[in-house]
């Protein structure tokens, strides 16, 4: 192989390579970006941190469901086990049959603690 043909398929490699993480970065976007949760349940209490629209959390051994839909000025909405909800950051709450409280709401940001 030549100097120039190596060069060129370098060349093309990184340009393959480049627009592979161009549309990734473009399908990331406009999946909303990245969702991630925590979880922390005992002595009866669950608390479920949810970041990101769609971000899912299964507690309690896989028995509960709790999904961020969104969360912008103020307001939540989520839902546990299917069932909707809306709140605000202080609010208590009885969603699918479980005492909620949201302790925090931020944008695309919610934490819960389930009884």
């Amino acid at each position: 192989m030549t100097t120039t043909a190596r060069t060129a398929r370098t060349t093309s490699t990184a340009a393959r390579l480049a627009a592979l993480a161009a549309l990734t970065g473009l399908t990331l976007a406009a999946c909303g970006g990245a969702t991630s949760y925590s979880s922390r349940c005992g002595d009866g209490l669950c608390t479920v941190s949810l970041t990101g629209a769609g971000a899912q959390a299964e507690v309690l051994d896989d028995t509960i469901t709790v999904e961020l839909e969104g969360a912008a000025d103020g307001t939540a909405r989520f839902a546990i086990d299917g069932q909707p909800a809306t709140c605000a950051e202080g609010d208590a709450l009885e969603v699918a049959g479980y005492a909620v409280v949201c302790t925090e709401v931020g944008d695309d940001r919610l934490t819960v603690e389930i009884r």
